[in-house]
C-alpha cells in the first residue's frame, strides 16, 4: 500500500499539483472550526511536511483556516505551521499519505481514519525513510522562507524530493514487509538516532512521539524497554557525557559549556551536573586541570 501512495505522489508532483497550506492571515478559505473534528492534537514541526489524500474526505486545520483534503492534490505543510488532521461534517473513512522532510531523510507513512468501537481514530501504517545523499538539502529547502516563490530551491526541491520516491519505491520492493515487533525496533532505533543527532536542541516529546506514529505513553514505554532509560533520562545522560567531555578539554569555561550542550541557564546546568556528577562543574574543571598540571 505504501509503494502504490508513493507512486501516486510521483504522479503528482510531476503534474506540479503542490499546493501551500495558508496561514491565518490567508484569504479564499472560510473558517469552519465549528465543523472540523479533530483526530490528532495541533502541532507543528521544525521541518516541512507533505500530505496526499489518497481516498476519502479528509480535512486539516491550519491555524483557523480548513482544508478539505479530496485526492488529487499534494499539500505542503511549512515549518512551524500549526495543523491538525481531522474531518468536516459526518465522519467518512479516509487515508492520507504523510512525507516528513528531515534532515535523517524523508519519511514516508500513511495515517487512516476508521471507526474503532464505532469512535472515530486515527492510525499510522507502515513507516518508511528513504535513504536520500540530499537528504540535508532537501530539509533545507523545505524550510526556506521563500520557496514558494522562488524557482531555484523549487526546483532542486522537486527533483530531490523525486528522487526520494524513487529510492523509497527500490528500497520497499527490496525490503520483506516488517512484523510489528521488528517495526517498533526500527522505529525506537531512529527515536534514539534522532535524540543522537538533536539532544543538545530543545526536543519535544510530544513531536518525537508523532515522527514516531505513537503516543508519548507507548513510545515512552518502547524507549525504556530498549535502553533502559525513559526518554528524558536518556536526554540528559547525552548532555551529561557531552559536558565532561568538553570540560576535560580545559578549553572552555563553564557557561560556554553549558550552551554548548543545550542549557541556556548555566546555574541550572551547574545544579544539574552536581546532583548528578557528584562535583559542580567549576569543581571539575579544576579537578581536570589540577591532574594535568601534575602530569
Amino acid at each position: 500500500m505504501l509503494k502504490e501512495a508513493i507512486e501516486k505522489m510521483m504522479q503528482l508532483l510531476l503534474k506540479g499539483n503542490i499546493k501551500y497550506c495558508p496561514g491565518d492571515g490567508s484569504a479564499g478559505l472560510k473558517k469552519a472550526e465549528e465543523r472540523f473534528t479533530p483526530l490528532i492534537d495541533s502541532n507543528s514541526h521544525r521541518f516541512a511536511e507533505l500530505v496526499i489524500p489518497l481516498s476519502g474526505n479528509a480535512a486539516l486545520k491550519t491555524g483557523t483556516k480548513i482544508i478539505n483534503l479530496t485526492p488529487g492534490k499534494i499539500w505542503f505543510v511549512r515549518p512551524h505551521q500549526e495543523h491538525c488532521e481531522g474531518y468536516v461534517g459526518k465522519f467518512s473513512p479516509a487515508k492520507l499519505l504523510w512525507v516528513d522532510i528531515l534532515a535523517s531523510g524523508p519519511l514516508f507513512f500513511i495515517s487512516e481514519h476508521v471507526l474503532q468501537d464505532k469512535q472515530p481514530q486515527l492510525l499510522i501504517n507502515r513507516r518508511f525513510m528513504a535513504s536520500l545523499p540530499q537528504a540535508r538539502q532537501l530539509m533545507m529547502d523545505g524550510c526556506a522562507p521563500d520557496l514558494p516563490g522562488n524557482p531555484i530551491p523549487q526546483a532542486r526541491f522537486l527533483s530531490n524530493i523525486l528522487a526520494a520516491c524513487i529510492n523509497a519505491i527500490s528500497e520497499i520492493e527490496q525490503t520483506p514487509e516488517p512484523t510489528p515487533t521488528s517495526v517498533q525496533q526500527k522505529v525506537i532505533e531512529k527515536t534514539e538516532e534522532y535524540i543522537n543527532q538533536h539532544y543538545t536542541e530543545n526536543i519535544d516529546i510530544a513531536e518525537l512521539s508523532e515522527i514516531a506514529g505513537y503516543t508519548p505513553n507507548y513510545l515512552g514505554f518502547l524507549f525504556k524497554r530498549k535502553t533502559g532509560q525513559a526518554i528524558h533520562q536518556y536526554i540528559l545522560q547525552r548532555r551529561l557525557n557531552r559536558a565532561i567531555a568538553l570540560l576535560k578539554t580545559g578549553r572552555h569555561q563553564v557557561n560556554e559549556v553549558a550552551d554548548i550542550v543545550g542549557y541556556d541557564d548555566p546555574l541550572y546546568f551547574s545544579r544539574l551536573f552536581k546532583r548528578k556528577i557528584g562535583k559542580s562543574p567549576t569543581e571539575f574543571l579544576a579537578k581536570t586541570k589540577e591532574n594535568r598540571g601534575n602530569i
